[in-house]
C-alpha cells in the first residue's frame, strides 16, 4: 500500500535505499505543489531533524546529505547544467519533429553546440534522468 502520492515513490525509494537528500527534494515536490506530506516523508525528516537539534550530528549535511560533492566547483556544474539543459532542450525538439534519437542526432546537436556526440548524449540522458527524478 502507498504512503503519498505515486510520484514521491521515486524518492521514497532513493531514501530507503540510503540517501538523506530524496527527503529535501520530496519536501521541495510537496511544498511547490501544495501536496501533504506522507508519513514516510514527515518521519523521515522529524527523524533527521531531530538528530540536528539533539546534537546528534554538527550540521544539516549530516543528517540530509551533502548536496554536491566534496571539492565540486559550483560554477562549473551550474555551467554543465545550463549546457545539459540546453542539449536536452534541443534533441527533444528534434525528436518532437521526427528525428530519433540515436547517434545521428546527437552529432547534430553536438555541433551546434560545439561538443561530440557522446557528451551531447552523456548531456541529455543525465538531464532526462534529473527532471525524472523530480
Amino acid at each position: 500500500m502507498s504512503d503519498g502520492p505515486d510520484f514521491l515513490e521515486g524518492y521514497r525509494e532513493r531514501f530507503e535505499a540510503g540517501d538523506p537528500l530524496a527527503l529535501l527534494d520530496a519536501i521541495k515536490v510537496c511544498a511547490e505543489n501544495r501536496i501533504t506530506m506522507p508519513h514516510w516523508l514527515a518521519r523521515g525528516f522529524s527523524a533527521a531533524y531531530d538528530k540536528v537539534i539533539t546534537f546528534e550530528v554538527g550540521s544539516l549535511d549530516e543528517a540530509f546529505g551533502r548536496p554536491h560533492p566534496k571539492g565540486a566547483h559550483l560554477n562549473a556544474l551550474r555551467k554543465k547544467r545550463a549546457r545539459a539543459w540546453r542539449v536536452w532542450r534541443a534533441v527533444e525538439l528534434a525528436h518532437r519533429a521526427g528525428a530519433n534519437i540515436d547517434e545521428a542526432l546527437f552529432t547534430d546537436v553536438g555541433k551546434e553546440f560545439a561538443i561530440g556526440k557522446t557528451l551531447a548524449s552523456e548531456y541529455y540522458y543525465e538531464f532526462a534522468k534529473s527532471i525524472e527524478d523530480k
